[in-house]
């Protein structure tokens, strides 16, 4: 039993010196110095989208030697992007870091690799915008402007991709798509670096219409809307037989072209049981009761008197009092000249000159002191805002002043109603229509006529027109001595036959 204990002993005495010589043959445990980021200059890709391949990192001990099983964290850390089978554990060598989708807002994206004991190695990527997705209008979308006039505001657009981010390559197309206007400038516009472009300024047509400004970037597209500032509103209201809606259609543009020269709106006018049918030649129209917030206007087609000659008539029927503009209108056109204007493409043109016979060019001049020698080969308009636009067409002395010539010849209406022809040729308000394939101008004058009856308007609307000389004055004089009366088809404008006053007291005006 004795010598039992003495060798038990002896074996613990033996492991314990072994021990304390170190003298062992298990492993050792290295110990990580560093880890290191395999480098990718300007290392970038798509928002949203995994990078194409993985960036690496190597986790290595003091004499550079690559080390694997070092458990790591891999974690985003900027950008909001998002890792798939991330390692937890080094690999011998480079340790991809698992498929990286960078986060969907372009910008700075980072992943940080971290081992225990040492500082984190953080892997940067640049997210960049995809392909185009948008386009967008950032500023300028909804404004009103006078018809004719540049929105104060030019229109921005953006171009981002899916995502939102700008997409700064490309270009867009602007194109006036609605309203007849027109814009300054080049209509391809290139992207900044944020994705924006500044549409080219941008005139509104002459018509109270929406106004649509259209953009497009390849397959993207987008409209900028305006609307044209007024606040006349007349109505327009057809009697008799029916009219093709393609034909009424030329009735609704006159309209729309003066709101975009008459922008303020007239005094109402409260009517009762004002009969139409019998004072105004308004067949089937039953008496109004109503508030007349500017001018109703009616228009009808029917026989005046065949082919040729009186091609219409217009005029106001009431008018207010004081003021003397209209309450209500009339407009009249022969169905026998009708088709023709159709054809040839005149409609639009002798539909908005009658219209302003039922303003008051030519039926009421008398009623505003604006017209003297009538019946003589000297009548003329006084008007100052009328001899202002004259001037502006390039007429001097002679022709603006001290007066507007007007027309000296033809039937009654036509003469002292209209601008001479022989001075103003095929402008609108002459009192002849001109021939097929030239077009009948509104002038700066012509609007400058409602001016001086005291309607607010709006000079930003005129077309393009040149006055004649004083030679042409000289040769129509000779003509009308010789009786060389124009032959074309003319019109018959209208007086009213009562004036409304604002309590609705109607009075007859007696015929000179």
């Amino acid at each position: 039993m004795i010598s039992l204990r003495l060798s038990v002993a002896a074996v613990v005495t033996l492991a314990i010196a072994s021990c304390a010589t170190g003298d062992h043959t298990g492993p050792v445990a290295v110990k990580p110095a560093s880890v290191n980021a395999a480098i990718i200059a300007n290392l970038s890709g798509t928002a949203g989208v995994a990078l194409p391949s993985a960036p690496t990192f190597t986790v290595q001990d003091a004499a550079g030697n690559s080390l694997s099983g070092i458990a790591v964290s891999v974690t985003v850390t900027a950008g909001g992007g998002t890792l798939a089978g991330a390692p937890t554990a080094s690999v011998k060598g480079a340790t991809p870091i698992g498929s990286w989708t960078l986060g969907k807002t372009a910008g700075l994206n980072t992943v940080a690799v971290t081992v225990a004991g040492l500082p984190p190695v953080v892997i940067a990527a640049t997210g960049t915008a995809g392909a185009p997705a948008t386009l967008t209008i950032i500023s300028g979308n909804n404004q009103s402007a006078f018809a004719g006039t540049a929105l104060a505001v030019p229109a921005v657009l953006k171009i981002s991709d899916q995502y939102g981010n700008a997409v700064s390559t490309g270009s867009v197309v602007f194109t006036v798509s609605a309203g007849g206007g027109s814009l300054n400038g080049s209509s391809t516009v290139v992207v900044d670096a944020n994705g924006s472009v500044t549409a080219p300024q941008w005139k509104l047509g002459n018509l109270a219409i929406p106004q649509v400004l259209s953009a497009t970037s390849g397959v993207l597209f987008a409209s900028v809307i305006a609307a044209v500032t007024t606040s006349f509103n007349p109505s327009l209201r057809f009697f008799g037989p029916p009219i093709d809606p393609s034909i009424q259609n030329a009735f609704t543009r006159a309209v729309q072209r003066a709101q975009g020269m008459i922008t303020g709106a007239l005094e109402p006018i409260d009517v009762l049981n004002l009969n139409v049918a019998a004072n105004c030649g308004v067949t089937g129209v039953s008496p109004l009761t109503e508030t007349v917030s500017d001018v109703i206007i009616f228009a009808t087609v029917k026989p005046i008197d065949g082919v040729g000659k009186i091609i219409g008539s217009a005029g106001p029927c009431y008018i207010r009092d004081p003021s003397n503009l209209p309450v209500v209108g009339v407009m009249t056109f022969d169905v026998a000249d009708f088709q023709g204007l159709v054809n040839d493409g005149r409609l639009d043109e002798v539909v908005l000159h009658e219209l302003q016979h039922v303003f008051g060019f030519g039926t009421l001049w008398s009623r505003f002191g604006l017209i003297v020698n009538a019946a003589t080969p000297l009548t003329a308009y006084t008007g100052m805002q009328g001899i202002l636009g004259c001037q502006a067409s390039g007429g001097g002395a002679g022709i603006c002043l001290p007066a507007i010539p007007l027309e000296n010849l033809g039937g009654a209406g036509t003469r002292d109603g209209h601008w001479r022809r022989a001075i103003f040729a095929n402008e609108l308000m002459t009192g002849f229509i001109g021939p097929v394939g030239f077009q009948m101008p509104l002038s700066a004058m012509t609007i400058g006529v409602l001016g001086d009856m005291g309607y607010i308007v709006n000079t930003n609307v005129n077309d393009s027109f040149t006055t004649g000389s004083a030679l042409a004055l000289s040769l129509q004089q000779l003509r009308s001595a010789q009786g060389l009366d124009p032959s074309e088809m003319s019109d018959m404008p209208l007086p009213p036959v009562a004036t409304i006053s604002h309590g609705g007291k109607i009075t007859r005006i007696q015929k000179q």
